[in-house]
């Protein structure tokens, strides 16, 4: 369906910043629209200046998940008992749905497109507050069109769709039919679209402009290059895989990106100071990942569905380290039984498997070629469209 440039909408993109992937998926959203002509804003769903917030959701997640596994699994599982999923979304509802009606007042927001499960019912409460102040003014009131995209591709948590009134965007038939199958929700609520990628990734760099693409940033065109990233946050331990491979004396150049995370920033180069004779790069948050992705031969990284997504769309197979338990087992699962990439746990069977595949090069084509065999498709503008174009949702 045509989208008029130029439109009258102005869309919401809401998240909250548990990992990269779904800001990353905001933005990349951000882009299509603004290609459409259609105004978006960014909306972190946290209160400002909420300690409380910030400690939870924000802080909490990235230490537990990153830092204590065990305890990650238990509440993990535990946050799917529907008792929990109430409380917990409530809670957030609660916190965060005035912050939502106003922002969706101040900017004169006309559809949402919601990136984060714990903002469905904090959506749904401000709808009621819009609602209650209108009907006290005296003014008309229209529910926001408003659609929910699971940012999960394969593994995915049900409080995405407790009590989710809105139509909801997934990524695979794996995930529709979870939706359906065990979570209830009606099958034409559920809309199966390709995984949202950044805009850049649609169209591959060239392989003649790979050489002056390497050469701007300093890498040798003629020796191997290993990208070594995980996301915003960094790969967890990632400068023990810079060590390995350089103890294992292997004759590669290193791009590192240790995202927002500085204390890993300084322990990755430390280790590159020890080893002078290598070219080692490390880098803090960069908004060049595609020009180092597409640089790459290898990329070691962890499960998270956007890099992995965007390491198969530029023919890259990834090689996983290391995945949060629950939302990104499935992304891990779907690299090694579809044989587009490797699941390595500990730094020894990492550094085998770069060896192997650099030593190996009809490897490599074979695994590319799986790649190319999959039929990925960009579906951020799709996503954009569908947004654009879906009918009002529910009443809250």
């Amino acid at each position: 369906m045509l989208i008029e440039t130029g439109s009258n909408e102005r869309v919401l993109l809401s998240y909250l910043p548990t990992g990269g992937g779904h800001l990353s998926a905001a933005r990349a959203l951000q882009v299509e629209l603004t290609a459409l002509g259609v105004e978006s804003r960014l909306f972190n769903g946290l209160v400002p200046r909420s300690r409380f917030q910030k400690w939870v959701i924000e802080d909490g997640y990235r230490f537990v998940s990153n830092t204590h596994p065990s305890l990650w699994i238990a509440i993990y599982e535990l946050s799917k008992h529907p008792a929990l999923m109430s409380v917990n979304t409530w809670l957030m509802a609660l916190l965060s749905a005035r912050h939502v009606a106003a922002a969706i007042e101040e900017h004169g927001i006309t559809r949402i497109v919601n990136l984060h499960f714990l903002l469905n019912r904090s959506i749904q409460l401000a709808m009621r507050i819009l609602r209650a102040r209108a009907k006290r003014s005296g003014a008309a009131f229209r529910v926001i069109p408003t659609v929910t995209v699971v940012t999960d591709p394969l593994t995915t948590h049900p409080v995405w769709f407790y009590r989710n009134r809105f139509p909801t965007v997934v990524f695979s038939e794996r995930v529709k039919r979870f939706a359906v199958e065990r979570c209830g929700r009606a099958p034409g609520r559920i809309h199966l679209l390709p995984p949202i990628l950044g805009a850049r990734f649609a169209s591959p760099i060239p392989q003649e402009e790979i050489g002056p693409l390497r050469a701007s940033r300093g890498f040798d065109l003629h020796r191997p290059l290993i990208l070594v990233a995980g996301g915003g946050e960094g790969l967890v331990d990632g400068e023990r895989y810079i060590a390995a491979i350089r103890r294992a004396k292997l004759d590669v150049q290193i791009a590192f990106v240790a995202g927002k995370n500085e204390s890993l920033r300084l322990a990755a180069a430390a280790v590159a100071r020890r080893y002078p004779g290598q070219t080692t790069v490390v880098y803090g948050f960069v908004d060049f990942m595609f020009d180092l992705m597409s640089m790459a031969d290898l990329i070691v990284t962890k499960g998270g569905p956007a890099t992995i997504l965007e390491a198969l769309a530029l023919g890259k197979p990834p090689i996983v380290t290391q995945y949060i338990y629950g939302q990104e087992r499935g992304n891990k699962d779907f690299i090694v039984d579809n044989r587009v990439g490797y699941f390595a746990r500990g730094t020894r069977r990492m550094v085998r498997l770069v060896r192997e595949l650099l030593n190996d090069p009809a490897k490599l084509d074979r695994i590319r070629a799986r790649i190319d065999a999959l039929g990925l498709r960009h579906g951020t503008a799709d996503i954009a469209r569908f947004a654009l174009t879906i009918g009002r949702s529910r009443r809250a």
